[in-house]
């Protein structure tokens, strides 16, 4: 059977006017959680859990980990610099070695500059076991106004690629709102 020239043209258009409703649809799917102490909003995805643990603000996925009850998770943790750690290149390096001092078994994947909505980041992929679990996680070490943002992607190492198209698109919405 061959469409017709008419039939062929609304055809595109349905699927054009479906595609440009599927952004729409998404962002109706999505929460924006704004910090006003931190100047920073982010946007997680409806069905995620919020804690909040001080500083810390911890969105969680559904569990999907029947054998460890772990959700994936992506959490912003916010500090002061300080006199000892005044920059962002400072900030990584003594994270990166505090890592390696406190998780025993850390292996690094990647380890690189980056930018994330014009701003200088530092991005580091790894993983690290704990008890009889492996862990891997992204973290996003960001410096604005003498404060350092720890964006922090953790998954199971089973996990972690089945939730890294959600937990990167989260880590993408951060904004420094002031």
């Amino acid at each position: 059977m061959r469409l017709s020239r008419k039939s062929f043209l609304v055809f595109v258009l349905m699927g054009l006017f479906v595609c440009a409703r599927i952004p729409a649809f998404a962002a109706a799917l999505s929460k924006n959680f704004v910090s006003a102490k931190y100047s920073y909003s982010i946007k997680y995805p409806a069905d995620y859990k919020v804690k909040i643990l001080g500083d810390t603000i911890v969105f969680s996925a559904p569990v999907d980990d029947k054998k460890f009850a772990f959700a994936p998770s992506v959490n912003v943790a916010v500090e002061e610099l300080s006199k000892d750690i005044p920059d962002l290149d400072a900030f990584y390096d003594s994270a990166q070695k505090s890592l390696v001092k406190k998780l025993i078994n850390v292996d690094f994947i990647e380890q690189k500059k980056d930018k994330l909505n014009g701003k200088e980041v530092y991005r580091l992929i790894y993983t690290s076991k704990q008890q009889k679990a492996v862990f891997k996680l992204m973290q996003v070490l960001m410096v604005n106004e003498k404060k350092v943002y720890v964006l922090t992607y953790t998954a199971l190492d089973t996990q972690y690629n089945d939730n890294f198209a959600e937990a990167k698109a989260i880590i993408s919405s951060f904004k420094i709102t002031k």
